[in-house]
């Protein structure tokens, strides 16, 4: 698969740096192609991506707390938009609309919601979409 990386900010942390590293190097043993796309913002991220075509689009933002599984099961997805919950570095926000709660007695694998981009994989840009707001899309729940 060839995945280009959305990775918007000036300033990554440790721990994102870490993750980071950690994933890029799962990606090559999978045998994954990836290129990123690093630029103070998310819409400068994915007009150099632009040149070229690529299977999937994962958006990262710097404040995401992750590790490298949560990538590849959303890699997993058979649909167009996918999110999942995931918690910002500051502990304080989630990256979708839905509460743990009302999660909690769903029995669906993937949830219809809108997507924020902080945290998303996409398998192609929407026309007209301002690479900001949430997008329709699935959420992983697993």
């Amino acid at each position: 698969m060839r995945i280009c990386f959305i990775l918007p900010g000036e300033t990554f942390s440790s721990y994102f740096l870490m993750n980071w590293t950690d994933l890029v190097l799962k990606c090559a043993q999978r045998g994954h192609q990836v290129m990123v796309s690093q630029k103070p913002t998310r819409r400068e991220c994915f007009e150099a991506a632009q040149t070229e075509e690529f299977d999937a689009y994962m958006c990262i933002d710097s404040n995401a707390v992750f590790q490298a599984d949560d990538v590849f099961k959303m890699f997993e997805s058979p649909h167009d938009v996918t999110g999942a919950m995931m918690m910002s570095a500051d502990c304080h926000n989630l990256t979708c609309g839905r509460t743990m709660e009302s999660l909690q007695h769903n029995t669906e694998m993937y949830v219809q919601t809108k997507i924020h981009p902080s945290w998303m994989m996409l398998h192609a840009c929407p026309e007209g979409w301002n690479y900001e707001d949430p997008l329709e899309g699935h959420l992983d729940t697993r």
